[in-house]
């Protein structure tokens, strides 16, 4: 998924929570709450441990940012 690709190359050097936020606003338009970057990064964090790559991992993120009410509907 490119959106990974872009935010990988955007926030070289940063940290997985930072770039969990980074995600957060681009696809939301706020920053990350807390817990839910601390849940991103822990999604990012399995998906390496079982072998996916950074691109993967992040990707799947994407989806899942992508896929929630708060991307979906606008109130």
């Amino acid at each position: 998924m490119r959106i990974a690709e872009i935010m990988i190359e955007a926030t070289k050097g940063a940290s997985n929570g930072q770039r969990a936020d980074w995600m957060i606003l681009h696809h939301h338009g706020r920053p990350g709450r807390p817990d839910e970057i601390t849940r991103l990064e822990d999604a990012v964090n399995n998906a390496l441990s079982a072998g996916g790559g950074e691109q993967k991992a992040w990707a799947s993120v994407a989806r899942v940012l992508m896929a929630s009410n708060e991307f979906l509907y606008i109130e």
